[in-house]
């Protein structure tokens, strides 16, 4: 999910991200996950602000099964 710089601080990202977690949460569904860049300072704030906990126990682990490279 991403929303254009010119209509950030909108509180655009924020209602977006409460509307999926309530239809997750009345599927039944209370834990979720998300993947960020490391460099993506923006986005570790964002997440960091909506309450989100940066987990350092989780590995990812990535496999292409071709010829492109696996990252």
């Amino acid at each position: 999910m991403s929303v254009s710089d010119a209509h950030r601080r909108l509180g655009i990202a924020t209602r977006l991200v409460s509307l999926c977690l309530e239809a997750l949460k009345n599927e039944g569904i209370l834990k979720s996950h998300l993947m960020i860049l490391a460099e993506n300072e923006t986005a570790r704030q964002f997440w960091a602000n909506q309450g989100w906990a940066c987990r350092s126990d989780i590995q990812l682990y990535s496999f292409i099964n071709g010829d492109d490279q696996n990252v």
